[in-house]
């Protein structure tokens, strides 16, 4: 039997209950198998790409956003900063070739566009080089490039590079296995891929598998390991969780997620934990409850999205650019004057 990590949060101050708990195991209540196919990922594009990267693999945004705009100035990755993940005609044969060519499996060939075209593409390689061949290139210089490339380059061209691959070939065929177990008084059902039947997608993009052969019903399971800890009251994000909130309010663009990110680390507004978790200053907080009190209708989500959306409009011609600057000066001059006029008002109280 396979050893796993699972989570299952039990909210008590009892050590000693918790130590039974871990001494007893868990006892499976139901076992269930069934086949399921799963299809590939889409390619990456920003908001995907560095939540990854902030989060599975604990990069810093600033960082990440370095090493993509050396991987793309050195011609090896399409353009990084993307809301796509369509694949344009060019990366379709790149992926047919290394498939077919390469990897010499030229049935789990399976071509998508991955939606409609757009002003750039998804995050792509450039070549059908793998990461081990491109090491080879750069090493006997049959490929130059100005960057010093270190081992940070090479992780995240391969992440792009099979994530892309993955994206060109057929769904994998595997067995699901579903475990309910109970862990003292706490009922909790996990889910875990225990056999891959046809591999498809995961030859270059592997999945996670757990063999849970020997477990059956009334089956105890050993846990081997266990957290006591103290938590926050709410929940804290890590960088790649507020690109991925960012992404799905529609604040921010591919362009900007990392600047903001960055800007509100060096200004001292938030600190990031060792466990990369973006923890909030009393400078943060101020700042936030002063700007929320006094100018709540200009830093708004939904003012962000208005302005972000006249930008775009702005930029595909619908709008007069001079029209929306003498609008918004307009705002800020009120909101200026009304400024005064407290401050005026304040100044003969006193």
């Amino acid at each position: 039997m396979g050893c796993f990590r699972e989570t299952l949060a039990i909210s008590s101050f009892d050590k000693s209950l918790i130590k039974e708990y871990v001494r007893n195991g868990a006892l499976v209540l139901i076992k269930t198998e069934f086949v399921e196919k799963i299809n590939p990922p889409p390619p990456y594009n920003t908001n995907s790409l560095l939540s990854e990267l902030t989060g599975k693999f604990r990069l810093d945004a600033r960082y990440t956003m370095k090493i993509l705009q050396d991987l793309f100035e050195s011609g090896l990755i399409t353009y990084h900063r993307t809301d796509s993940t369509h694949v344009s005609s060019a990366g379709l044969e790149i992926a047919k070739d290394y498939i077919n060519n390469v990897l010499k499996e030229p049935r789990l060939l399976k071509l998508r566009s991955w939606g409609s075209e757009g002003t750039h593409e998804c995050i792509r390689p450039t070549k059908p080089y793998d990461v081990e061949t491109l090491r080879k290139l750069l090493i006997n210089g049959t490929l130059k490039s100005f960057v010093n490339f270190v081992y940070t380059h090479f992780k995240v061209y391969d992440i792009i590079f099979r994530r892309f691959i993955a994206s060109q070939m057929k769904p994998a065929t595997v067995v699901k296995t579903r475990l309910t177990v109970k862990i003292g008084e706490y009922v909790k059902t996990f889910e875990f891929v225990s056999k891959i039947l046809e591999p498809g997608f995961t030859k270059v993009l592997p999945i996670n598998v757990v063999n849970l052969d020997g477990i059956k019903n009334g089956s105890i399971i050993r846990i081997v390991d266990h957290r006591i800890w103290k938590g926050s009251l709410y929940s804290l994000y890590k960088q790649g969780d507020v690109i991925r909130l960012m992404k799905e309010r529609n604040i921010g663009r591919p362009s900007t997620y990392a600047k903001i990110l960055s800007s509100i680390l060096n200004h001292g507004y938030v600190i990031e934990s060792k466990n990369k978790y973006l923890v909030p200053t009393s400078l943060g907080i101020k700042v936030y409850e002063y700007l929320t009190t006094n100018y709540s209708f200009l830093v708004s989500e939904e003012t962000t999205r208005k302005l972000e959306k006249i930008m775009d409009d702005i930029e595909k011609g619908k709008v007069n650019y001079v029209e929306v600057l003498r609008e918004l000066f307009e705002v800020l001059n009120r909101v200026y004057i009304e400024e005064r006029c407290v401050e005026k008002a304040k100044a003969i109280e006193t």
